[in-house]
């Protein structure tokens, strides 16, 4: 048995989970990421430019996140999209107040927090602390943003345009990462299912093959030592006898009978060792 892979086996949940998460993430990270270039480019046409400005720089911290993820980069890296998506949104609603309710795109983020981390089954105060924080900066928002925005004027009718679109969005992108969610969500249990089946048959394999170890360690130490010790005893008899033919032949038929029963044994060691084999799972 190659205990590398059992030990691997046993524990690759572990890897899996990290892996689905990180992909879970990138996923996540790159639908914002789309979604606040669509909606940049959405605000330029409306010649909002600051509510564009802030947008794009959004997207590039975005994009800086997600190729430092890309690449491996493990510490900080959710803090980083939170912070930052937290600290431009309370910029966008302040630019433009909240008539457009820009600030219901908290309620993406607050549907894609949870996905966005580890579920290794654990409790993980991270997941209260990114909740409360992103809780606070929506609250804030609400209680202390004035319905004009204070950077830019946004005409009555575009304002109601915009609530009309973001609305939309926000139910469409709640929607998409919910349905990926769960989607990735059931791919990781059924993997995890996988690897726990596979942990289990190659713990039965290894609890067959110590049992089968230890029959033939007893039979080496008990069964074929005392064929040994009267082939032995023979031997020095033999060499001992002279002139002796009938007690030379009775010693040569113990010899036979004890080389006999030395064999038996050993074709039985060899059909104990023939059931210790490894299976790939």
């Amino acid at each position: 048995m190659d205990f590398n892979k059992y030990i691997q086996g046993i524990f690759s949940h572990i890897t899996i989970d990290s892996r689905q998460s990180r992909k879970r993430t990138l996923v996540f990270g790159c639908l914002g990421l789309f979604a606040c270039n669509v909606v940049a480019i959405v605000n330029v046409f409306r010649h909002l430019y600051i509510s564009a400005s802030l947008v794009f720089l959004l997207a590039a911290t975005l994009s800086v996140i997600l190729f430092l993820d890309y690449k491996g980069v493990k510490h900080y890296i959710k803090a980083a999209y939170v912070i930052s998506f937290n600290l431009y949104m309370i910029l966008i609603v302040f630019a433009e107040g909240l008539g457009p309710a820009g600030y219901l795109f908290f309620l993406v983020f607050l549907v894609a927090l949870a996905f966005l981390l580890d579920n290794s089954g654990k409790s993980d105060p991270k997941i209260l602390y990114y909740l409360v924080l992103t809780a606070i900066c929506f609250s804030f928002c609400i209680i202390t943003c004035p319905q004009e925005g204070k950077f830019q004027y946004i005409p009555k009718n575009l304002k109601h345009e915009m609530f009309v679109f973001n609305s939309i969005t926000v139910i469409i992108l709640i929607s998409v990462f919910t349905f990926i969610g769960i989607t990735l969500e059931k791919k990781i249990r059924e993997a995890l299912m996988i690897e726990k089946n596979k942990a289990q048959k190659q713990s039965a394999q290894i609890q067959e093959q110590n049992k089968h170890l230890r029959e033939i360690a007893f039979m080496s130490t008990h069964s074929v030592r005392m064929p040994v010790t009267n082939i032995l005893g023979l031997t020095k008899m033999l060499e001992t006898i002279q002139n002796d033919p009938e007690k030379e032949a009775q010693i040569k038929q113990y010899l036979k009978l004890s080389a006999e029963e030395l064999d038996l044994v050993l074709h039985e060691i060899i059909n104990k060792t023939s059931l210790i084999e490894i299976k790939e799972f």
